[in-house]
């Protein structure tokens, strides 16, 4: 691969990184006066709108005869999605993101367990090392230590899953439905199950202007991550796009020290650094992960 389709596949996975950073402090900010339902459904709804216009750009068949595993792919999607916005939420922006972005790691299980694909010993090393930095950024043994960054971690680690689980579902269909038709069957169906929680929250509810601003900048923010990412893919390996796709941790601990005072402890530190080294050593393994742009 020459220096030139590594320079794109950098610039693209780079946008996408930010992109989807942004999007992770948006949520955090609209949560804040904002239900969880309302989020979601903005995240899967603005995307759906989105995502149509360019599969009626492309002329995309949105019929499929895997509709099976679409439906399944946007059921666990949906539950990622949704998982992640309760996890932002409720914990530190930096905490939040790292935590969800352990999907690699249940790829790499879901991927033997599945699609029997095979798991090097190296790669099983380094996916202990990662799940053993969520110890220190949990911190469970001081003194004190906030209920909420518990449930957080449960939550964080679900949604990480949940993403796997529609990561390997993707895998499964390769080369056999376009992206933005997974996407759009996982947008549908993430606003179809949302929209009722949000309409019933909705209610009564005064939303001012800049409320519609953030909800619309989530939605079109995580709709240009994949669109962008996907770009990425095309100029690079899945080992070297993945591995620049770690930015978007680097970039939300960023935002959350410079927009939302959060301050990182040296646990916190060094969990952060384990699971960077954790999850980059494990997506040098293509096992499960040529396809997981698809977030």
């Amino acid at each position: 691969m020459g220096s030139s389709s590594t320079a794109r596949c950098f610039f693209w996975v780079g946008l996408s990184s930010l992109a989807f950073s942004l999007m992770a402090l948006f949520i955090k900010i609209g949560a804040e006066t904002l239900p969880n339902s309302i989020l979601i459904f903005a995240r899967s709804f603005v995307m759906l709108i989105l995502v149509t216009l360019l599969c009626l750009k492309k002329k995309s068949p949105l019929r499929s005869n895997h509709w099976r595993k679409l439906v399944l792919r946007g059921l666990a999607g949906s539950g990622s999605l949704a998982l992640y916005v309760l996890t932002v939420s409720r914990i530190h922006l930096s905490s939040a993101v790292l935590l969800t972005s352990l999907a690699p790691i249940f790829v790499v299980f879901f991927s033997w367990l599945f699609l029997n694909e095979a798991i090097s010993r190296k790669t099983l090393f380094w996916v202990f090392f990662s799940i053993a930095g969520v110890a220190f950024v949990t911190s469970p043994w001081q003194q004190g230590q906030n209920s909420e960054l518990i449930i957080g971690a449960v939550t964080g680690l679900t949604s990480a899953a949940c993403a796997a689980a529609a990561y390997t579902t993707i895998r499964s269909m390769s080369g056999k439905v376009e992206s933005e038709v997974i996407v759009f069957y996982f947008s549908w169906i993430a606003s179809l199950l949302s929209a009722p929680f949000a309409i019933q929250d909705w209610i009564d509810l005064y939303l001012p202007a800049t409320s519609y601003v953030v909800l619309i900048l989530i939605g079109l923010l995580g709709f240009l991550g994949q669109l962008f990412m996907t770009y990425g893919y095309k100029f690079g390996s899945a080992t070297l796009a993945s591995s620049f796709g770690l930015l978007s941790i680097v970039l939300s601990t960023a935002w959350s020290i410079v927009f939302l005072d959060d301050h990182l402890t040296w646990a916190n530190t060094l969990g952060t650094v384990v699971i960077l080294l954790g999850v980059w050593q494990v997506s040098q393994n293509p096992v499960g992960l040529r396809d997981t742009q698809q977030k």
